[in-house]
Formats: structure tokens, C-alpha cells, sequence
């Protein structure tokens, strides 16, 4: 069984998860990482995290990726092909409009599309959904009947695109 955890980062609005076994609960999977705190450091002392899917390279959903990524340096990134090109560009992923631009270009990207299946724990796989429209590289991910797509879909609200 997996237990799935939400924070949420007030200033931006946006949610990182944490997936674990619960049977192994010293292993882990981050949704996005849009937010840091004293919570990762102590989510480092018990926990070590394997990788970050991330939903889109917005700021809000990328914010602590370097803190992340020097807490757990084995930690993989698992994205789409325009989220990596965004994650390079600070235009793209927005941060270049905030106060610190955000550029991210290391060798531990996996890209994934449409039907892809990452093992979590043993058996337990998250199916990758593409789900373009908020940003050109969306992403969702489905595991049973948890359905993770941090961006909700709102018809009549007009979004920023890229």
C-alpha cells in the first residue's frame, strides 16, 4: 500500500507530494518541488528519496529542485522532453520573472511520455499521462486508483502558456 503525502507551499499555491511504501518507509518518491523547508531536512534523516516527477517546469513546481537534488544526490528527475528544456531556461520555467532565476542542467533526467511506467516499490508502478493545456510538457501520473495531476482543470479560467 502507498501512503501519499501533500504540503503546500502558501506563498505560490502549489503542492509537492511524497510517496512511500508502507512497508518500506525509508524510501520515497517526490510529485514536484515547489517547496523547502526544515521538513526536508528532517525528511533526510529517515528517508531517502529516489526520484522527482515533475508535473511541469513552472517555478512553483521546481522551486528547492537543487536543494532537493544536494539532500539526496542519487535522486533521478523523471519529466517530459519540454520540461528538461525548460528546466534549462529561466524564461520558460518563469523563475526569470521572481527574484532568483532557476536554471537546472544535470545528467539525471529521465524524460517520459505518454504510457511510460516507473517501479516505485516492488510491483508498484505510477503510469505517466500526458496532459498538455497549463504548459506544453504536463504531465500526470496514475498508480491504481490515484490519479496525481497537481494542476486541476478549471474550463473557464484562462491560464498562463508556454
Amino acid at each position: 500500500m502507498l501512503s501519499v503525502k501533500q504540503f503546500v507551499n502558501s506563498t505560490f499555491n502549489s503542492n509537492t507530494y511524497l510517496i512511500q511504501s508502507e512497508i518500506n518507509p525509508r524510501s520515497g518518491w517526490l510529485v514536484d518541488v515547489g517547496i523547502f523547508s526544515d521538513w526536508f531536512e528532517g525528511l533526510h534523516s529517515h528517508c531517502e528519496i529516489e526520484g522527482i516527477f515533475l508535473t511541469h517546469a513552472h517555478y512553483d513546481h521546481i522551486y528547492a529542485i537543487h536543494e532537493v537534488i544536494s539532500l539526496f544526490p542519487k535522486c533521478k528527475i523523471y519529466c517530459s522532453e519540454f520540461t528538461r528544456t525548460s528546466l534549462i531556461d529561466p524564461k520558460l520555467n518563469l523563475s526569470f520573472y521572481h527574484e532568483e532565476p532557476l536554471s537546472y542542467s544535470f545528467d539525471d533526467i529521465e524524460l517520459l511520455k505518454e504510457g511510460d511506467r516507473i517501479e516505485l516499490f516492488n510491483g508498484i508502478e505510477l503510469m505517466t499521462i500526458e496532459t498538455p493545456g497549463h504548459n506544453k510538457g504536463s504531465l500526470s501520473f496514475l498508480w491504481s486508483n490515484l490519479f496525481l495531476q497537481v494542476i486541476p482543470w478549471f474550463p473557464d479560467t484562462k491560464w498562463l502558456q508556454n
